[in-house]
Parts: structure tokens; C-alpha cells; sequence
């Protein structure tokens, strides 16, 4: 096939028409019925930290409205949330629910994984005998292996110690 720029310029037409549909097919479809659904469901739901919602804009069109991380929400007199702090691309953001439309998709539950690494680590600092923790500056750098009547030793982390087995080449 030849390429000439008649050829060309029918492509680039075709193109930017394909475009442009599949954006209207999304605004219309997809964030028109997330809309309506979640004015339906507006007194029914409640937001929760770390749910992916919508930001409104109000001098935008929805298709550019960003998406956004609930951080935090704020509970009126009567126990509902009347606001959240949400996180977007451009900073963190106070937003009242009528402002926010959520997603289906949740956020993973291991956002705080390093609270719940340190969590962990004192949970065992707190059940490891003091007798058997050796710290790493007393270890021997000898390459003696140990004999199986001795006690395995752990680190002050509770992770037990081996000593390395050598090929003799």
C-alpha cells in the first residue's frame, strides 16, 4: 500500500473522529450514570478513607475532573460525614460529599503497611526472651558451624541465626 498525503490526511481525519467518539461514549455512558447513581445513593453511603473518588470542578467538564484518595472524613453533629480531605495530584484538598462521586475501585488495605511493619516488630520485641537475643556487633565473624545441641540464637528482631555453610574448594 501506498502512502501519499491524500492517504494520510483521510488516516489522521479517521483518527481524531474515533477519537472524539469514544470520549463522548464515555462522558455520556460512564460518568452520566455515576453521576445519577451517586446522587441515588448519596443518603444511603457513606465515604471512607482510602476510597478513589471523583473531584467536581466546577469550571470544568467531568471528563477532566481528577480523581482523588479520601484521607480523612469529617463528621457533622448528627454522625454523617459533611466533608472529606482528599488527595489528589495537585495537593490535598477539603471537599464537602456532594463534591466527590465515587468508583467502584477501593484503594488496597495496605496503605499503612509500614504502622503495621512497626506494629509487628514490637509485638515481637515485647514476646522474644532478653536471655536469647544476641545484638549484631557481639556476633562471632568466625566460620565454625554450630552444633545441633546449641540453642538457636536470634537476632534482637527474632530472626534466628544460621551460620553460613562453606564450600571447601
Amino acid at each position: 500500500m501506498e502512502l501519499s498525503g491524500k492517504n494520510l490526511r483521510k488516516r489522521q481525519q479517521y483518527k481524531c473522529k474515533l477519537q472524539e467518539l469514544i470520549r463522548n461514549r464515555f462522558r455520556l455512558e460512564y460518568l452520566g450514570q455515576l453521576r445519577e447513581q451517586t446522587k441515588k445513593i448519596r443518603n444511603t453511603r457513606e465515604f471512607k478513607v482510602g476510597e478513589i473518588v471523583i473531584v467536581e470542578v466546577p469550571n470544568q467538564k467531568r471528563l477532566n475532573w481528577p480523581l482523588g484518595k479520601i484521607l480523612e472524613v469529617f463528621p457533622g453533629k448528627d454522625g454523617t460525614v459533611r466533608l472529606t480531605r482528599v488527595k489528589t495530584k495537585n495537593g490535598e484538598l477539603l471537599r464537602p460529599v456532594q463534591r466527590l462521586y465515587a468508583l467502584e475501585v477501593q484503594a488496597p488495605l495496605g496503605d499503612n503497611l509500614r504502622e503495621k511493619q512497626a506494629c509487628e516488630i514490637e509485638h515481637v520485641k515485647k514476646t522474644t526472651p532478653q536471655q536469647d537475643v544476641i545484638h549484631p556487633e557481639e556476633l562471632e565473624v568466625s566460620g565454625q558451624n554450630s552444633s545441633p545441641e546449641e540453642k538457636p540464637k536470634t537476632t534482637r528482631l527474632g530472626r534466628k541465626i544460621r551460620n553460613p555453610q562453606r564450600l571447601n574448594i
